[in-house]
């Protein structure tokens, strides 16, 4: 018989695990199969929530469930690299949250341990999957604002100092540009088509033990295309994304949880685009990988194991650049 369902683990519960397993709900073909935490409570408190027949507290043991087809990692950014490669030598499918590991050279070892078994791997930047972001790239790719020159993206929300918190903690790989500033990273690899920056300029400040909570990005990939990217622990920026091009622009509100899009010539809107969903918006992400699960596909076509490499890549430029 034709699988029709993929079953799910879910490595971790927290908040964003928790968001993961809410979308569930809006994707027919998924099903949520097993929980994992290292407290047998929160694991159970989980299961419970979201209707999980299967709770874990040893990965090993979650990964030889043979009625398990993939994983959800949602744990802090250093445990991502082991569960994904523990995940993949066991033979699931991985949908790894953002960023997918902490390094470059991290996330190449991953996805040369993805060639090595060939088990799908995709990094969890939901933002591409959206329906205005789709709806961006599509004005974009057919011509509508010209050749893009400029393109401007910030994410930034005021946290409170705490060195023991997961933002904070060099132990948990703090820092805003791993936790926020991937987003605007993200975005300019999208909308620059897929390009490496020739050169940038970054402005960075930092919390008292150092960690960096507030940078300023400048790439520059040729003459005729820059990126402005921002992110911060300090304040809530404006959290848009603007694409400039010859003819228009595209500006796209809150554009890392994108539900609208508009599209301008000078100062005249002329189309706007809204999705009215009522997800917070990670199903359409899940919805594409089990789709590609379903018919046999080994990597995601919208955030292929390239991307993700572009964007370790693109970090760790911009911190070798403090």
């Amino acid at each position: 018989m034709k699988k029709t369902v993929i079953n799910w683990g879910v490595i971790g519960t927290g908040i964003i695990s928790t968001s993961f397993a809410k979308d569930c709900a809006f994707v027919p073909n998924a099903k949520l199969h097993s929980v994992i935490s290292r407290k047998k409570e929160n694991a159970h408190s989980f299961a419970a929530q979201y209707g999980i027949s299967h709770v874990h507290t040893d990965l090993d043991q979650m990964l030889r469930d043979p009625e398990l087809d993939a994983v959800y990692i949602g744990t802090p950014h250093p445990h991502h690299f082991g569960a994904a490669r523990a995940a993949m030598k066991a033979g699931k499918a991985v949908l790894c949250e953002k960023p997918l590991t902490v390094t470059a050279e991290e996330t190449s070892k991953l996805i040369a341990i993805q060639k090595e078994t060939g088990v799908y791997l995709m990094e969890a930047m939901w933002t591409y999957f959206l329906p205005a972001i789709q709806k961006a790239k599509e004005w974009v790719d057919s011509g509508r604002i010209g050749d893009v020159v400029a393109i401007k993206g910030d994410f930034g929300y005021p946290q409170i100092y705490d060195p023991k918190s997961r933002t904070y903690n060099p132990d948990l790989a703090g820092g805003a540009l791993l936790d926020m500033g991937i987003y605007p990273v993200a975005f300019a690899y999208l909308f620059s088509g897929g390009r490496t920056p020739k050169r940038l300029m970054t402005s960075a400040r930092f919390a008292p033990n150092g960690i960096d909570d507030d940078i300023t990005t400048i790439f520059e990939y040729d003459q005729k295309m820059t990126a402005t990217l921002g992110t911060s622990f300090r304040a809530r920026l404006k959290n848009m994304g603007v694409i400039i091009g010859t003819k228009g622009h595209i500006e796209i509100p809150d554009f890392f949880r994108a539900s609208q899009c508009a599209y301008y010539e000078l100062d005249d809107c002329l189309e706007t685009f809204c999705d009215h969903r009522k997800s917070i918006g990670l199903s359409f992400e899940t919805e594409a990988m089990c789709q590609d699960l379903l018919k046999g596909r080994l990597e995601s076509r919208v955030v292929p194991l390239k991307a993700s490499q572009a964007f370790a890549d693109h970090m760790e430029m911009i911190r070798k650049s403090w």
